[in-house]
């Protein structure tokens, strides 16, 4: 499964607002389906797991609470109190456990170090094609249509404000389309090749920018 925590563990951290967010739930399933994961988990992040020790991590977490038989992490992870706990520290306690470990090395492309920080720098100067070479598929936005737009969260990171060219993703069907990136939302424009949108649910793939 896909191990992820709510509150984003900065908020308690740092007490400062989290980075923007680039994973929705939605690319989180597609990535479930895309590599086979049997589903999606969100952690409660507590006081007590922040102050917690890299073996009671791994004991309350690991263990306890996800019955881990293998552990996937990124080179540069940390958990546990003050960031205590490393990659290799997890690969040790694990092991210890009998649970397998993989470490997944950094990673360079064409545009750098593929990472989330990079990735959202990326997007939000408007490279979408960088953004979407590290991503590995496009930028993609969900919600419910209404009134011809597409209500979106505040703490969503986005490209800057402008026309784009989508690919509008509804049930099984995918449309060429054009979509106005506004404040705080999306205006569909209107089109005799779209059917009938209010009240459904669309998956928005960004392609390029328009002007």
């Amino acid at each position: 499964a896909m191990v992820t925590f709510s509150p984003h563990p900065l908020t308690l951290i740092t007490g400062s607002a989290p980075p923007l967010l680039l994973s929705e739930r939605l690319k989180k399933e597609l990535a479930k389906e895309q590599l086979g994961m049997d589903g999606v988990v969100a952690l409660p992040f507590t006081p007590q797991l922040m102050h917690s020790s890299p073996e009671q991590f791994v004991e309350q977490v690991i263990m306890e609470q996800l019955h881990a038989q293998e552990v996937v992490v990124g080179f540069n992870f940390t958990f546990a109190a003050e960031g205590r706990g490393t990659a290799e520290t997890m690969r040790r306690l694990c092991e210890e456990r009998g649970v397998a470990v993989t470490v997944i090395e950094e990673v360079q492309g064409a545009y750098g170090t593929v990472s989330s920080s990079n990735i959202r720098r990326h997007l939000q100067a408007g490279d979408l094609a960088a953004a979407n070479a590290m991503l590995g598929y496009w930028f993609t936005l969900d919600g419910t249509v209404q009134r011809g737009r597409l209500p979106l969260r505040s703490e969503q990171a986005l490209p800057p404000p402008g026309w784009y060219a989508v690919r509008l993703g509804l049930k099984d069907q995918v449309f060429p389309a054009a979509v106005l990136l506004e404040a705080g939302q999306l205006r569909l424009w209107p089109s005799p090749a779209l059917p009938e949108l209010h009240g459904r649910r669309v998956v928005v793939h960004f392609g390029c920018f328009l002007g």
